[in-house]
């Protein structure tokens, strides 16, 4: 599955070197839903010696993978669509939550904490377009991102972050427990200074926090 298409047909590697390149792939993927040739072709495990240099040998064995994803035209950044990732999950409780959503929500759901890194721009909305068009397997909430979903929901996709603490207090959620799940969940955006919303929710047509919503 490529977004670029190689330039060349390129000769197959042995078994075991793509073996070692498919397992360093999967592992940084799996982690961070896509990564570099150069990464992975510092990381992958030689048995022999071998002329060829390492990159060539990391790109002829992606290439030879049905489910690869060039992420732009120099065929550097990559993603496997086969693989399961952290971002793959998150996305799929986007999707949960919010149905279809503008590639830039997702990537502002999925960028939290500086998810994407260093990578570049180009690179964050490919691989989100890919992660929007392909089927994900669903993904189960924490019950602490239902409730919040729940709260938020009630109070129109939008509420002051110290009033869903005094919600939470009253129903025996700690309020350390709801920032962290505030922080990292991709279903919560900053909506201003103290105020969350709800992924999907859009801001030109959410009301003000209701009153009985807001702590005191």
């Amino acid at each position: 599955m490529e977004l670029f298409r190689p330039e060349t047909t390129l000769p197959t590697v042995s078994s075991s070197i793509a073996g070692a390149v498919e397992t360093a792939a999967k592992r940084f993927v799996r982690q961070w839903g896509f990564t570099t040739l150069t990464t992975v072709a510092g990381s992958f495990r030689l048995t022999r010696r071998t002329l060829a240099p390492r990159e060539v040998l990391a790109r002829r064995a992606l290439d030879a993978r049905a489910d690869v994803a060039w992420l732009e035209p120099t065929r550097e950044w990559f993603s496997l669509s086969d693989v399961p990732s952290a971002p793959g999950r998150a996305a799929a409780k986007v999707f949960a939550v919010a149905g279809s959503v503008a590639p830039a929500e997702l990537a502002a759901a999925l960028g939290k904490r500086h998810s994407f890194g260093s990578a570049p721009p180009a690179v964050v909305d490919a691989y989100v377009s890919l992660l929007a068009a392909r089927p994900l397997a669903a993904a189960a909430l924490e019950p602490e991102e239902g409730t919040l979903v729940e709260w938020l929901r009630v109070l129109g996709g939008l509420a002051e972050r110290r009033a869903l603490f005094a919600l939470g207090a009253a129903r025996g959620l700690p309020r350390k427990i709801l920032r962290q799940v505030l922080a990292a969940s991709p279903l919560f955006l900053p909506a201003g200074r103290g105020v969350v919303r709800l992924v999907g929710a859009s801001l030109a047509m959410l009301p003000s926090p209701a009153p009985w919503a807001v702590a005191h």
